[in-house]
């Protein structure tokens, strides 16, 4: 997968992979993702991107998979400071992250069925965005958008 520098629209190539347990106290400290208590989300499935030749987390997702009803929540989902906003440095984190729970739901035989809980300001975003679509308080795909989502972000 590859993220994009804003300022010279050069690919990067990126990876996912679980937040290991002393990655928590770095993110405590760094202060990079503020708007969140990361060590809270321990108990879930936690992955972070980074790009394939730097250890710096650009973002973080915390996951919850409800087996019995065949979907996966996203809990949280943030980009670090740096990567949030207008400046920028590197675009597609967020989408990549959704793109990596999609895929997680077609390997678990949930037919790519994740939903989030957005912020009110940030609803459309995902909607117009990401293509998820409402239901109740949460937002979801499944099928084909998150193949879409799979195929734009991660292949």
């Amino acid at each position: 997968m590859f993220l994009t520098e804003t300022k010279s629209g050069n690919k990067v190539e990126a990876l996912i992979e679980p937040l290991a347990h002393g990655d928590f106290k770095m993110i405590k400290r760094s202060r990079m993702f503020p708007n969140f208590k990361w060590d809270a989300e321990k108990r879930n499935e936690v992955v972070k991107i980074r790009l394939k030749n730097s250890n710096e987390i650009l973002g973080l997702m915390s996951l919850t998979d409800f087996k019995s009803e065949l979907w996966i929540l996203i809990n949280l989902l943030q980009s670090s400071k740096d990567n949030a906003g207008a400046g920028k440095k590197y675009e597609g984190i967020a989408g990549c992250l959704i793109a990596y729970a999609c895929r997680q739901a077609f390997k678990r035989g949930y037919d790519g069925t994740v939903a989030l809980e957005p912020k009110t300001e940030l609803a459309k975003y995902y909607t117009q965005k990401y293509g998820m679509k409402p239901f109740g308080v949460h937002l979801y795909t499944t099928l084909e958008n998150s193949e879409r989502l799979i195929e734009e972000y991660l292949n």
